[in-house]
């Protein structure tokens, strides 16, 4: 087996950071387009109903309840499913795995830097895997960066609980 040099290595560190990017990315839109959809539909359903509850327009009262509970619905899958929290957590990786990047493009130059970048790498992974919020808040992100000072990778910032 042949022995990989400190810039193949950083080069395949990099296409894998690139790929877990993309990915996280993605998840991040995707969570976002969900959240301002729900937000807004949200918003009209609730001012759709409020017109035609004071219209006074024949069917305005069944129309208005109709709506208004649509709008609950929107409301309650936000609250439900965190949607908005859950877009922050994953553009808090996304910028986790932008430091990363250049932290090995211009950072890195020993075989010891290299292991700590793969060392914060893989414990993103692991706090993604465990820690995605689902009702928690962004207590999450509070997690990944205890992680990341418990490895000695940076300095826990001081991120005040949400309730």
């Amino acid at each position: 087996m042949t022995e990989n040099t400190l810039e193949e290595k950083k080069n395949r560190l990099l296409g894998d950071i690139d790929e877990r990017r993309k990915k996280q990315e993605k998840r991040r839109r995707n969570n976002r387009g969900i959240f301002n959809t729900l937000v807004i539909g949200g918003i009209l359903l609730s001012l759709g109903a409020a017109i035609a509850g004071f219209s006074g327009m024949a069917g305005g009262a069944q129309v208005a309840g109709i709506l208004a509970l649509l709008a609950g619905a929107s409301i309650t899958l936000e609250s439900a499913f965190k949607f908005g929290e859950k877009a922050d957590f994953y553009r808090i990786l996304v910028g986790e795995f932008d430091n990363l990047r250049i932290a090995l493009r211009y950072a890195v130059d020993t075989e010891e830097k290299l292991e700590l970048i793969v060392k914060k790498f893989q414990t993103a992974i692991t706090v993604t895997a465990r820690s995605l919020p689902r009702g928690q808040g962004m207590s999450a992100v509070k997690t990944l960066y205890e992680e990341l000072d418990r490895h000695g990778i940076l300095v826990v910032p001081e991120v005040e609980a949400t309730s």
